[in-house]
């Protein structure tokens, strides 16, 4: 958003944020007006996501290079000028050119540069041939805000070329989208429009009629401070937790417009809901009660809840010693589908920590930790694996189907249910006074203490995920790894102390006369036989693998067929859990533990 000559200039993002926030539009108009001045704040995160979908679209380019396109970039250098960019783009489309990248593209009120425009051979005013758009995107899922962006710059093209292109692509790291641009036009037009009128209020009406309601894109905008100080200051209902966006309309439209409003109001609701149930409501107030009952007290409160059949503390299977307590640390984008790179475990005997760099370490951790949890398991037949969440469990089956290995094992404990999450037991056991049900915030309850403090470890995870993200590991410094490290035995061992006041809270119930049914024992089930024929494939597999490089992945290495072929064994069983395989050859793991378990640290990159 920018003012060029007296007049408004939007780009087809500021199109999107109006989309996503209209509060934020308000904002961004008062700064262009000079009225109020932007933060200049810049998330690293933010700057690596950018980074990142610069590679994405670099990659993509190079590979239409390959193709033998013919490749132009109509923004050659970072401050060239918006009039050259926009005089190269139309010499381009004139010329007929095959590729046409970071396209400057200009409307009656926006305009701004277009990942990439493609020739395609359908006639216009430009001749035999004509462009569609395509934009590069890491999400694995189109948003509105997307379609909205590529129908403006199809539009615009349009406008060029004297003919509006019939398709607009989006390119994510694992497919091509094709969208049809009339089947867009008529809502673009609309929510053009809107933001036209909208525009035309001016600052002050568009900041007084639309509040700074929490959204999914906050945490990526340059006013989230300003917005969440605000929502401070005002009691926001959204700091009830649970509580969703037709929740907190309900309770407004009824007199309730804020949290303490909500905490006094009487319970069973007298009002009957226009969406939901009234039970929600009920639950959502007697949340809002003890909430502001902490924060009033300045103490921790918390009250349990009603018990009920396989439910809650009644999901909570009898501690044993050989117990063991799980948190994984990833990094979304180090490859497709994410880096797990920090396995850790705590049970009685200590900490221990698999780290994980490159696929062939990942591999070799996720082995450890499942033989480490099956050996456990051996010598403890009523052991569990805590967990909070249910990230870990998951991120199991990926790397399961991502190497092809230790399958049996997982369906063993799986079968057996041998994962417990502590997430929705303690959800649904008890009413804390938290905004949210983290497992952080549940350590004031818990009376768990961190070794390392939160405010220290931001950074060094962030990090991390950068290092590993740039393909770079040798960047992550002793002292980032042992920060990143000690706030993941925290994790375990927090999980650990919410297991036991979990179990407290039991027994007060069971000291009380009222018993708390444990859940069924299902190891039995774990203990099937496996099929001959299912050990010869796996046996197979593994030598098959055993004797071919990581290399050959690549569809162009004589291995090729063979990696293909130890993919292919027994796919029926592994296809449930499969994400898109990574074959990585075998290596010792680097891993580092506490407390007494011999350890040998991570090599020196």
């Amino acid at each position: 958003m920018r003012i060029l000559d007296g007049a408004l200039a939007l780009s087809p993002s500021d199109l999107a944020n109006f989309l996503s926030c209209r509060h934020r539009a308000g904002l961004d108009l008062a700064a262009v007006r000079k009225v109020i001045e932007k933060p200049k704040y810049e998330d690293p995160y933010a700057a690596m996501l950018r980074q990142h979908g610069e590679d994405h679209e670099l990659a993509y380019v190079d590979s239409l290079r390959t193709q033998g396109l013919t490749i132009v970039t109509a923004k050659p250098e970072a401050d060239t000028k918006a009039e050259e960019s926009s005089r190269l783009t139309l010499e381009a489309m004139r010329a007929g050119l095959a590729v046409i990248v970071q396209a400057r593209l200009e409307g009656e009120l926006i305009a701004g540069y277009a990942d990439i425009l493609l020739r395609v051979e359908q006639p216009s005013a430009l001749g035999a041939w004509s462009y569609e758009v395509q934009d590069t995107k890491l999400a694995r899922e189109t948003k509105g805000g997307t379609i909205l962006q590529l129908s403006a710059y199809s539009d615009m093209v349009g406008r060029i070329q004297g003919k509006t292109p019939e398709w607009f692509q989006v390119v994510t790291p694992v497919a091509s989208e094709r969208y049809r641009v009339d089947d867009y036009a008529a809502y673009y037009r609309m929510v053009l429009a809107t933001l036209r009128a909208e525009m035309a209020k001016g600052h002050e009406t568009l900041l007084e009629q639309h509040y700074p309601e929490p959204v999914e894109a906050c945490p990526m905008c340059a006013w989230e401070g300003r917005c969440e100080g605000r929502r401070r200051k005002d009691d926001h209902l959204s700091y009830i937790a649970g509580v969703g966006r037709s929740q907190r309309v309900e309770f407004t439209a009824h007199g309730h417009a804020t949290l303490a409003a909500v905490a006094a109001m009487p319970v069973p609701v007298a009002f009957k809901p226009a969406r939901g149930a009234r039970e929600t409501y009920n639950r959502l107030g007697d949340q809002a009660r003890v909430q502001h009952q902490q924060r009033t007290e300045k103490k921790p409160i918390v009250e349990r809840l009603e018990l009920k059949e396989k439910e809650g503390l009644c999901r909570l299977p009898a501690p044993s010693p050989g117990d063991l307590f799980l948190d994984l640390e990833g990094a979304r984008f180090a490859r497709e589908g994410g880096r797990e790179y920090l396995f850790g475990v705590w049970a009685q005997g200590g900490y221990r920590a698999f780290w994980a760099f490159d696929d062939a370490e990942e591999k070799a951790a996720f082995e450890a930790g499942i033989d480490l949890i099956m050996q456990a398991w051996a010598a403890d037949p009523n052991l569990h694996v805590y967990h909070f969440n249910h990230y870990e469990p998951t991120a199991f089956k990926k790397l399961m189907g991502r190497y092809v290995t230790r399958g049996e094992e997982l369906d063993r404990l799986l079968r057996a249910e041998r994962f417990v999450d502590l997430y929705p037991i303690a959800r649904q056991a008890v009413r804390a006074g938290v905004e949210s049900y983290s497992i952080k915030k549940l350590e004031q309850y818990s009376g768990y203490t961190r070794r390392v403090e939160l405010k220290n470890v931001h950074e060094p995870l962030l990090a991390v995920e950068m290092a590993l993200d740039a393909n770079a590991p040798a960047a992550i410094t002793a002292e980032i790894r042992d920060a990143v490290q000690g706030y993941n035995e925290d994790d375990c061992r927090s999980t650990e102390k919410l297991r036991d006041w979990l179990e407290s809270l039991r027994a007060q119930w069971e000291a009380e006369g009222v018993p708390v049914v444990r859940p069924e024992d299902t190891s039995a089930e774990a203990e099937k036989p496996v099929p001959e024929v299912q050990q010869q494939a796996v046996a197979l597999r593994e030598r098959l693998m055993a004797s071919i490089p990581a290399e050959a992945a690549e569809p162009a290495h004589p291995d090729h067929p063979k990696w293909l072929l130890a993919y292919l064994i027994d796919w029926k069983r592994t296809s449930m859990t499969r994400v898109t395989p990574w074959p990585a050859s075998p290596s010792s793991n680097a891993w580092t533990s506490s407390a007494g378990w011999t350890t040998t640290s991570p090599p020196d990159r």
